[in-house]
């Protein structure tokens, strides 16, 4: 049996298209930090491509962006590709069975104008770099 559960958050927001045979799929980058530090005493990432199919692939794309917490349930696969530099790469990526939602909803200030809110760059969120 191939199954993989994984948990992180998405390193960009995901991308929807439809197949040539008109299914839709939607695919997104997981981050993963390992629970243990590497030789040196840092976090180390991983990271999934995650393709969803049909009906779940409408609710990544329609509820999912950049910075979203999911946990995915899936089959794992290995693939292989030839690089720009004529190299073979390798890539590891998940068939979506399930996609859940972690992100918790923001609740909106009852008195302080959306205006007034601090901008946050890319740069100071611990994932997607």
């Amino acid at each position: 049996m191939n199954t993989i559960s994984i948990i992180g958050y998405l390193t960009a927001d995901p991308t929807t298209r439809a197949t040539s045979t008109g299914k839709t799929v939607t695919t997104f980058t997981v981050g993963v930090t390992r629970s243990r530090k590497d030789a040196n005493g840092d976090r180390v990432s991983d990271f999934f491509r995650v393709n969803a199919w049909g009906s779940t692939a409408d609710f990544c794309g329609k509820y999912l962006f950049k910075g979203s917490r999911v946990a995915v349930t899936g089959e794992l696969n290995m693939n292989s590709y030839e690089g720009k530099d004529g190299k073979t790469r390798y890539s590891l990526d998940v068939q979506a069975d399930k996609v859940e939602n972690l992100t918790e909803k923001k609740q909106e200030p009852k008195e302080k104008p959306v205006s007034e809110w601090d901008d946050i760059s890319s740069d100071d969120l611990p994932f997607g770099r």
